[in-house]
C-alpha cells in the first residue's frame, strides 16, 4: 500500500528560537545546542564563524507547490552519478508530517552538523534517526514516533501565535535549512526531492546571504544554530 505523502499532522512551529532550542533539548540535544535569532546577517556583532546552520523562514507564494515540483523535475533529470552519489551523504528526510516544515529545517540542521554522534543523548529520538542508517527508515521512524509526536505537540502549542483548531490549515510560509557538510553548502527542504548542492569551499553565511538577496522578498525571520555560547 502507497502512504499519502502527508502520514499525518502537526501543529505549525513558530520560528521562535527559543521553543527550536526546547525541542531540540527534548529530542535528544545536548544543552550546549541551542537556536538563536539573526536580526541581519550583515551585523558585525553576529559571530558567522561558529554559526553551524540556518534555518530561514520565508513567504509563499500561492503556486509554490506547483513552482517547486517543476523546478525539482528539471535539478533531479539534470543530476549526474557523481552528484546523486554526493548528495546522498547528507542526512535529509522527505517531509511526510503536514505542517512540520520548521520541525525538518531543525532535524537538517541538527543532524548534518559534525559533533552530531557525541551530542545526542543516546535512545533518543535525534540518536535514534541519527543511527538509522538510510532515508526510509528514517522516514519511517518520524512517521510512527510516539515519543517525538509527545515532544514536538506539547511546544509547539507554546507559540504566541495561537494556533488553528484546524491544523491542516497551512501557514503561508516556508522553512529552509542551511548547513555545511563535507566543505559544501547544501540547502535542505523536506517538500524538495533530495538535498541541493550549494557549492564546494563557499562560505555558509555567503550561501545564506546570496539566497536571500536572489529571493528579492526578504525572509521573514532567520535563526541561526551554535553548539556554544556565541561570542
Amino acid at each position: 500500500m502507497t502512504l499519502p505523502r502527508h502520514v499525518k499532522v502537526f501543529p505549525p512551529l513558530e520560528s521562535d528560537p527559543e521553543l527550536f532550542t526546547h525541542l531540540l533539548h527534548a529530542l535528544g540535544a545536548s544543552g550546549a545546542t541551542h537556536f538563536e535569532d539573526v536580526y541581519s546577517i550583515d551585523d558585525t556583532n553576529f559571530s558567522a564563524s561558529a554559526a553551524e546552520a540556518f534555518v530561514l523562514i520565508a513567504p509563499c507564494e500561492d503556486d509554490y507547490e506547483e513552482s517547486l515540483q517543476r523546478e525539482e523535475s528539471q535539478r533531479m533529470a539534470s543530476m549526474t552519478a557523481e552528484e546523486i552519489k554526493r548528495a546522498d551523504s547528507v542526512i535529509w528526510v522527505q517531509q511526510t508530517i503536514h505542517n512540520a516544515c520548521g520541525f525538518y529545517a531543525l532535524l537538517h540542521a541538527v543532524l548534518n552538523i559534525s559533533s552530531a554522534p557525541r551530542r545526542f543523548s543516546p535512545g533518543s529520538v535525534l540518536d535514534t534517526l541519527l543511527k538509522s542508517g538510510s532515508r526510509e527508515k528514517r522516514q519511517a521512524i518520524l512517521e510512527t514516533s510516539q515519543a517525538l509526536d509527545e515532544a514536538y505537540i506539547p511546544i509547539a502549542l507554546q507559540g504566541q501565535t495561537a494556533v488553528a483548531e484546524d491544523w491542516t490549515w497551512e501557514p503561508p510560509f516556508h522553512y529552509i535549512c542551511f548547513v555545511k557538510v563535507q566543505d559544501r553548502v547544501w540547502q535542505l527542504d523536506g517538500d524538495r526531492r533530495g538535498p541541493v548542492d550549494k557549492g564546494d569551499g563557499a562560505e555558509l553565511v555567503d550561501v545564506v546571504r546570496r539566497f536571500i538577496q536572489e529571493r528579492g522578498d526578504g525572509a521573514l525571520s532567520l535563526m541561526v544554530l551554535f553548539e556554544a555560547e556565541s561570542k
